[in-house]
Parts: C-alpha cells; sequence; structure tokens
C-alpha cells in the first residue's frame, strides 16, 4: 500500500536531533513529519536557566530564540521533517526560575507571553504545557490560562496539554485542558490521552465524552494516543531519592543495603523532600514492574501489590526489588487495553510515538528505551487494524497522515496528489508488523518497504539509507 508519510504530532526528537539527525528509528516506522517541543519542553527557546535545567537531565537546549535554533538543525541536515511547539516550561523557566512556586508578577508574565510571541513568529505551531513536571506543576490554571491567550491572533496556533492528572483525577484535568483552549479562543490537543494505574480503568468513557461535548458544541477538541498499555519506562533504581543516585550506582546500592542510611531513603520515598517528588508516592506505589531479572514472579504486578503479598512497606519491596538486580528491574504506569483501544478508535485521535530521534540503539536520552521508539506505526496497523479491528485501514492511515496534517494546518502534506509535496510510505498490510519490545526495545519493524522524505528515498528494502532530505516546518504564519 503507498500512502502519504506519517506525522508524529507527539515526538521529543528535539532533545536528541544533534546527536541524531538521521532520525533513523522513526523513518524506519514511515515517519516523515515530527513535531518536538511536548510536555512543557522544547529545544528553543531557551536561556540560562532553562538551558542548565535540560542539560542535567541529559536534553539538548539551544541557548536563544526558537528561529536561531532552525537555522541551526537545517544547517545541520535533518532525516525528516521537523516542526516544533514551545515549552510553558521554557518560558516560565526563564522568566522565573525552575524551583519557583509562587505565580508569576505582572511583568515576568509580560516576559511570557512576549516570548512566545515571538516563537510563534519564528514558526511555532503552538504552546504546550507540561502539567506534572516541573516547573509547569507549579502553575495554577489562572496562570496558563493568562499565558495561553497570548495564542490569540496567531493563525493555526493552538494549545497542547500533557495534563495535570492522567490517574485518579482524569477527567478534571480533561475539563482543565479544553477549557484552557477555550478561553484562548484556539483549539486543545490532549497529550497521549490514557488514564494510568489498574485502579482507574475505564475512566477514558469519561474523559472521551467531555471530548465529545466539547465537538457538539463546535470547539476544535483534539487528541493523541501511543498503541501501547504501558507509558514511558524507567529503571526502578533511577525512582530512587536523586540525593542518592547523584552519588552513582554502587554508592546508592550501598545505601540501600544499610538499615539505618535506608530509614531515612524509605521516608523520602514517601514523602519527598524539599526539591524532589516521590513519583512513586504520587501514584501510591502503583507503578507496574515490567521486567525483574531478580524476581520474575512479580512481573505485571504493581509494586503496591507486590508489597501486600510480601507484607512490607512499599519502600522497603522497592528496596528489595532493586537490590535483587543491581536497580536494573523496569517499570512503568499501566493502562487497561480496553481503554487504550477506546482512545484510538476515537474520530479525533492522530497517532504519536512519544519518543526520542534515535540513530542507534543507544542514542543519547538518558532512560530506558520504550518499544513505541521503534515500534509505534507498524504496531498500530499489526493490532489495532488486522488483529483487533479497532480501524479499518483507511482510517488507520488518515489518523497517522491527512488528520494531523490538517491540524497544522499543511494543505500539501499528508495527502497524495499533483503538486502534494513527496513524502510518501509504501508498507505490506499483510506483514507490516513491530518487533521492538521490552526486551528489545530497539528492534526495527517489517513490513515498511520504502520510505521518501522531499522526494529523496529514507528506507529502501526497509533499510534505512541515512539520507537528510527533510526540512524545518514552519507554522503558516
Amino acid at each position: 500500500m503507498l500512502c502519504p508519510g506519517f506525522i508524529d504530532l507527539h515526538s521529543h526528537l528535539d532533545f536528541t536531533l544533534s546527536n541524531n539527525r538521521r532520525c533513523t528509528n522513526l523513518v524506519a516506522q514511515g515517519i516523515t513529519m515530527a513535531i518536538g517541543g511536548n510536555c512543557g519542553f522544547s529545544a528553543a527557546p531557551t536561556g540560562p536557566r532553562m538551558a542548565k535545567h535540560q542539560e542535567d537531565r541529559g536534553r539538548e537546549a539551544h541557548r536563544g530564540r526558537l528561529s536561531g535554533w532552525f537555522e541551526k538543525i537545517e544547517a545541520l541536515g535533518l532525516g525528516l521533517h521537523v516542526g516544533t511547539y514551545v515549552g510553558q516550561g521554557n518560558l516560565r523557566a526563564d522568566a522565573m526560575g525552575t524551583d519557583a512556586t509562587q505565580p508569576p508578577t505582572r511583568d515576568q508574565m509580560r516576559e511570557m507571553k512576549r516570548t512566545l510571541r515571538t516563537a510563534l513568529d519564528d514558526g511555532a505551531f503552538g504552546l504546550s504545557t507540561g502539567r506534572d513536571y516541573v516547573p509547569g506543576c507549579y502553575s495554577t490554571e489562572e496562570e496558563i490560562r493568562d499565558l495561553a491567550s497570548a495564542l490569540s491572533g496567531h493563525t493555526g496556533a493552538f494549545y497542547i496539554s500533557h495534563l495535570l492528572d492522567e490517574s485518579a483525577g482524569l477527567v478534571a484535568a480533561t475539563r482543565e485542558a479544553l477549557s484552557i483552549g477555550r478561553s484562548a479562543g484556539v483549539p486543545t490537543l490532549l497529550s497521549h490521552h490514557k488514564a494510568v494505574v489498574p485502579t482507574n480503568r475505564g475512566l477514558t468513557r469519561q474523559s472521551l465524552a467531555l471530548v465529545d461535548e466539547a465537538l457538539d458544541e463546535g470547539y476544535d477538541a483534539r487528541l493523541d494516543v501511543y498503541p501501547y498499555d504501558f507509558s514511558a519506562t524507567i529503571h526502578l533504581f533511577d525512582m530512587l531519592p536523586d540525593r542518592i543516585t547523584a552519588r552513582g550506582r554502587d554508592a546508592a546500592l550501598a545505601t540501600l543495603r544499610d538499615d539505618e542510611a535506608f530509614s531515612r531513603v524509605a521516608n523520602e520515598l514517601h514523602s519527598g523532600y524539599p526539591g524532589w517528588t516521590s513519583a512513586l508516592a504520587d501514584f501510591d506505589f502503583g507503578y507496574t514492574v515490567l521486567v525483574s531479572p531478580g524476581h520474575p514472579g512479580v512481573n505485571g504486578m504493581t509494586i503496591a501489590d507486590i508489597a501486600r503479598d510480601w507484607g512490607l512497606d512499599p519502600a522497603e519491596t522497592v528496596r528489595r526489588l532493586v537490590l535483587a538486580d543491581s536497580g536494573q528491574a523496569i517499570c512503568s504506569l499501566t493502562m487497561d487495553e480496553d481503554d487504550v483501544s477506546r482512545v484510538i478508535a476515537h474520530p479525533r485521535a492522530a497517532i504519536c510515538t512519544d519518543s526520542p530521534a534515535l540513530d542507534s540503539p543507544e542514542g543519547n536520552f538518558r532512560t530506558s528505551i520504550h518499544p513505541r521508539s521503534y515500534g509505534t506505526y507498524p504496531r498500530l496497523f499489526a493490532r489495532y487494524v488486522r488483529e483487533k479491528g479497532v480501524l479499518s485501514i483507511e482510517e488507520a492511515v488518515y489518523r497517522c497522515t491527512g488528520l494531523p496534517a490538517s491540524w497544522l494546518g499543511l494543505s500539501n502534506r499528508g495527502i497524495i496528489a499533483p503538486g502534494a509535496h513527496a513524502d510518501l510510505v509504501l508498507f505490506d498490510p499483510e506483514a507490516i508488523t513491530d518487533h521492538a519490545t521490552l526486551e528489545n526495545p530497539t528492534e526495527g519493524p517489517e513490513g515498511v518497504n520504502r520510505v521518501m522524505v522531499n522526494g529523496i528515498w529514507a528506507v529502501e528494502d526497509g533499510t534505512p539509507t541515512g539520507s537528510l532530505s527533510g526540512q524545518v516546518i514552519r507554522r503558516d504564519r
């Protein structure tokens, strides 16, 4: 089947692009365009404060305005087309600092709006928020509403939100995001929409009902989703307090073995401390252990469930899991398969990877690699079209091409027509399959035979060519 190239609306390629400019993991799936700047963070615009915050976390940051970053990556050469949103975290951190918990002053808000408008003029597609990440978690709804008002008057710009809560508070968080976009007079895109933690199974019925209600009222509500029932994967070791992980693995493991030292760690795992929040406690230790070399029998169980089975405090359970395999256990927040299918089936849901660009299995992304980085689009067609029938093949192609192109205002992309851009994918509908797994997350797909980016073959006979025919895509201003 020949179709337009896939457009990934929710990527984090901007954090790894300079060292992974060929975007091999993405083009191998059929992706010809990816949009960065999601979850409240973007490579640009970035000042000294946010640059340090990003670089400390192994992410790229361009010190300066967005136009400068565009010029930099254009000169670098790109394996696919790249666009971006502006991260609200960037704007807030540079105006106020990353640890500012108070509302902005009038002057600080003016500075944030001025920087946002400049980036929109440079070609950004909208404003993204990461409502449960530092520093976005310190913002009130009214603060973001005020900032988002600067989107008004910028044709085609929209509001993108990693919600405040994808767990028990999903419905209220969905309502907040839609309200902010509506008040700004622009569309809202709900990022990687899902309900995490097993106890929240089925909540997407209510969150999607809010989307449908907004659509019925004539409002342009949008979703993106990845076709997996587990979210970002992370080594359990990396969820320990950063004051001990910063000293290195051996020193951290020694701390865990010391009963007296661990008593403090246990308290921190439950309550955090100034400057560090315990993600485990935030979700009531509802993270699911996906791979535990030291205790394979617990795979698929939440930490809370394991603690109950073992008759231990959750913090002590974490300690034993980490020590059993020197920190190699991988955990994630999981979703119910019915919820995943429900979101994918929604007619306003585009498909996304939520992934970095990687030219080699190692890449330079400081986290464990999720299989979606290599398998998202083939998995959609293999599992949700061919196996489960959630979407027809025609609808699935549209969700990966024409739908996202229309939201970006790109009339000559996402279609095959005379005069349209030559971004194309040739794949075998009966053979396209993902092979990336938790154990082997960098396995490439099969069945994606050829990919063309801007008239040049980026994939031939299933093998990336390493071509650099991508361009920077700016919002039509």
